[in-house]
């Protein structure tokens, strides 16, 4: 027997963890942090160690095979799928133009550096426009909000954490998630430092998650994050606590102010929930506190005038003095700036293109929530045949049973997938894609999002289980037999990318030097601070050189918003919720990653009373486009009036345990009409929706 320990690093989320794998004879038995990872430094969450039942499940896809298109598979050789695949490719792309053709890359596909990048470069030499992503799901209102204060739709700010005296958290939960848009293996014990030296962490959310619960909790009904910093931004500067720095790095600070001027604590206590003291203290305590930063995600990307919350959370930084400084909120420096990229090659524009149907600005790529209706709706640039790269969009899009029926008329379904799921079930081929232990990659994607930047090099730990190839391979042969020049390898134009960027030139770094080191490698240390103005600067070609605070159509939400109806005193919001050994559903086919009994619906005592609820009970949860059965929990974790339910469950297709898991698939009861999306960035309205909760009567009731 030949035992061998191999280090990586982790592609599950943006902390990306070092890793250390134990193999025996070929085979992944264990996985443990790596201890000389500098970013983890031996830490790991337990999604790492499943890894090791995801690489061995004796149901993952390994062979390709043809679909039925109706559930049905029988294995093939590459060269027949491979051959037909192209072929019908050319006839659609002949018949009804490249943007008949789209492709859609789920999550694991964006920790793929080459095979994301191949995938990509597919679609664009067929001369479709359709790439669709699962990243606008959740982030397309923070890159809206980008626009509007830096002029780059990517250039995003993250906390300081090893330097903050004061965390103020919305909507996010870093102790699970470990930090999204903010790349850090040890968020636990950083969080944990900042109360140790003294300071705070206060966590805004409508429900009392990990993070809320061992630090401070302000609770707040959802989606009424904007009005809660429009208030505090009404004390800051009806108090003059407005710092003297926010004057030399942003314009439109009087716009701001009058606009949140009617936005007094007192006017919206009622609709966030949050009492007028709680809000002025809050607001006292962050802009007079030696460092401070806010931070927010989900939770203020997928609930209303998500683009207004997201500008909203950046304009306190700045105006308190905290943007671009230590222990404020930095801009990341990693050793391929992307966001300079993308401005360069016009992928940091602000709605250069708008969806076909709809007319919704396009924010990041194309918004997965419209792709069914790109497929059902007729005429020119119909969307026909559709590729999935390690995607389940019908169990992650809202909307997700219009998006059955469009895959049901498709011409062409083929999927790059590891299993059999809701989404692949229906397809006309199903591609083995190896996991992330069997592929090399190197980690630069997410530099942007570290305050102590670093890079690593990693070889596959175990070869590849079956008949698998990777992204590359597969659209390199599909390009070949279809004429489309490929160009240089991904690997080479990863390698021209480190050479060629400023970091990467000045400091010597090429993708060789890299995989000198093994367990990765630091770049420097912290970032710099004072560089947004330079950058803003670059990004709009000298117009400005400071955060524009004063956007209109962002502020014009707040009036919107505060014309709205508030929701009615006895109706409940649906929010989702995540779990520490769960993200998303490609790892649902582990049995460990159902604890406490699989998915339920957290719902208040007093909620529950009210509807003669009990822990334990079925009951029927409704929106206004459908309805599921799930299972109650009675807790007071969610506040009176929100009941929380997580989205990737109710599991179809080939993998036996991610079904037995139970559940529903909630975007199916998640409205998806154009008119519920931000018109802003498009974003989809997910968390803070109306619904009604319902016991099943028993036999004997009915």
């Amino acid at each position: 027997m030949t035992r061998t320990t191999v280090p990586s690093y982790c592609r599950i989320c943006e902390a990306a963890c070092g890793i250390l794998a134990d193999v025996e004879d070929g085979r992944v038995t264990a996985i443990h942090g790596d201890p000389e990872h500098p970013s983890s430094r031996g830490l790991m969450c337990p999604k790492g160690s499943l890894m090791v039942k995801v690489t061995n499940d004796p149901e993952r896809v390994t062979t390709p095979l043809r679909g039925d298109r109706k559930g049905g598979f029988v294995p093939v050789s590459w060269d027949e799928a491979l051959t037909d695949i192209a072929e019908r490719v050319k006839s659609l792309i002949a018949d009804h133009g490249p943007n008949s053709v789209a492709y859609y890359s789920g999550n694991p596909a964006g920790f793929s550096m080459a095979g994301h990048m191949w995938a990509k470069k597919f679609i664009d030499g067929l001369g479709s426009k359709g790439s669709y992503s699962a990243a606008p799901q959740d982030t397309s209102s923070r890159w809206a909000a980008s626009h509007f204060l830096y002029g780059n739709t990517h250039e995003v700010p993250l906390p300081d954490l090893d330097y903050t005296d004061f965390l103020l958290c919305f909507g996010a939960n870093p102790l699970v998630s470990h930090g999204s848009l903010m790349s850090s293996g040890r968020t636990r014990s950083q969080l944990a430092n900042i109360v140790d030296r003294g300071g705070r962490i206060v966590v805004v959310d409508p429900a009392r998650t990990q993070t809320a619960q061992t630090y401070e909790h302000v609770s707040v009904v959802p989606s009424s994050d904007p009005l809660l910093m429009a208030a505090m931004l009404h004390v800051i500067f009806a108090e003059n606590l407005v710092s003297p720095r926010a004057s030399r790095s942003a314009i439109g600070l009087d716009t701001l102010a009058a606009a949140v001027a009617p936005v007094t604590p007192e006017s919206v206590q009622d609709r966030t929930g949050v009492d007028a003291e709680t809000v002025r203290k809050l607001a006292r305590d962050f802009a007079t506190a030696e460092s401070a930063c806010a931070y927010g995600r989900l939770g203020l990307c997928r609930g209303e005038f998500p683009t207004l919350a997201n500008y909203l959370l950046d304009a306190l930084n700045v105006v308190t003095g905290n943007l671009d400084r230590r222990g404020g909120v930095v801009f990341g420096n990693g050793l391929v700036d992307f966001p300079a990229i993308n401005a360069k090659v016009g992928r940091s524009s602000y709605a250069a293109s708008f969806t076909r149907v709809g007319s919704l600005p396009e924010v990041g790529g194309r918004k997965p929530w419209v792709l069914a209706d790109e497929i059902l709706t007729p005429g020119e640039g119909q969307v026909r045949g559709v590729f999935l790269v390690s995607g389940n969009p019908i169990s992650s899009t809202p909307g997700a049973a219009r998006l059955e029926e469009a895959f049901d008329q498709l011409d062409l379904l083929v999927s790059v997938d590891m299993y059999v799921t809701e989404s692949n079930e229906r397809a006309d081929y199903i591609l083995p894609s190896p996991t992330f232990l069997e592929r090399a990659d190197v980690l630069l994607n997410f530099g942007g999002g570290m305050t102590r930047p670093w890079v690593q090099w990693t070889e596959p730990v175990v070869p590849r289980i079956g008949d698998t190839r990777e992204e590359t391979e597969i659209f390199g042969e599909l390009m070949h037999r279809m004429g489309v020049p490929p160009g240089p390898s991904p690997w080479e134009l990863i390698d021209n990318m480190i050479r060629s960027g400023d970091r990467g030139a000045a400091e010597g770094w090429t993708l060789e030097r890299i995989k000198a080191y093994p367990h990765g490698v630091e770049l420097g240390g912290d970032v710099e601070t004072g560089v947004i103005a330079q950058r803003i600067s670059t990004y709009t070609k000298g117009l400005r050189d400071t955060v524009d605070l004063g956007a209109q159509p962002v502020l014009d939400q707040l009036d919107e918003f505060l014309a709205k109806d508030p929701p009615a005193p006895d109706s409940l919001l649906l929010i989702s919720r995540r779990h520490l050994r769960s993200i998303n559903s490609w790892m649902h086919n582990v049995r460990k990653v159902r604890v406490g009994g699989g998915p339920t619906l957290h719902i208040h005592p007093k909620d529950a009373r009210a509807r003669g609820i009990e822990t334990g009970e079925t009951v029927t949860l409704a929106t206004s486009v459908g309805s599921g059965d799930v299972i109650a929990t009675v807790t007071d974790e969610v506040r009176p009036g929100t009941v929380s339910y997580p989205h990737g469950w109710g599991h179809s297709g080939g993998w036996s345990t991610a079904i037995e898991h139970g559940g529903i698939n909630i975007n199916k009861l998640i409205p998806n009409d154009i008119e519920k999306k931000d018109p802003l960035s498009g974003m989809s309205f997910l968390d803070g929706v109306h619904v009604t909760v319902t016991a099943r009567q028993t036999a004997a009731q009915q």
